[in-house]
């Protein structure tokens, strides 16, 4: 683990499939810095061969199918995380007010109390995720 507050940095594989066949892969590096709603995320292109390589010494993973449309990124979380759905969208101000959709149980401010970066390496259940809501 880096030093506290150091920017985290993320290896990230993308498979685009349409109707259950791999169409094509992206592999990007990226880094992240900064606390809350505003935060710098630089952004690089890699080839696969080293995005597995950087995965495979990784000090932890989080494995999640991702649908996107044109307001909402929803993760569906694989493993120890099943039945845990992240919705995350990027905003165009601090102050910009978010309408859940119907089906969402609840909110959790995933900058600062849960991140992806705790999820990986700490792991939580839905069970514990739920009482956060409460």
């Amino acid at each position: 683990m880096l030093n506290e507050g150091a920017p985290d940095v993320r290896v990230r594989i993308t498979t685009h499939r349409a109707e259950g066949s791999i169409m094509w892969s992206e592999c990007e590096l990226s880094r992240k810095s900064g606390k809350g709603l505003q935060r710098i995320e630089e952004m690089h292109s890699i080839d696969e061969p080293i995005a597995l390589m950087l995965l495979d010494v990784a000090h932890s993973q989080l494995q999640k199918i991702r649908y996107t449309d044109s307001i909402w990124e929803v993760d569906a979380m694989l493993d120890n995380l099943n039945g845990v759905v992240v919705l995350e969208r990027e905003l165009k101000s601090t102050d910009e007010k978010i309408e859940l959709p119907s089906w969402a149980v609840g909110a959790i401010e995933m900058t600062d109390r849960v991140s992806n970066k705790d999820l990986a390496q700490h792991g939580m259940t839905l069970t514990s995720l739920l009482r956060m809501l409460k």
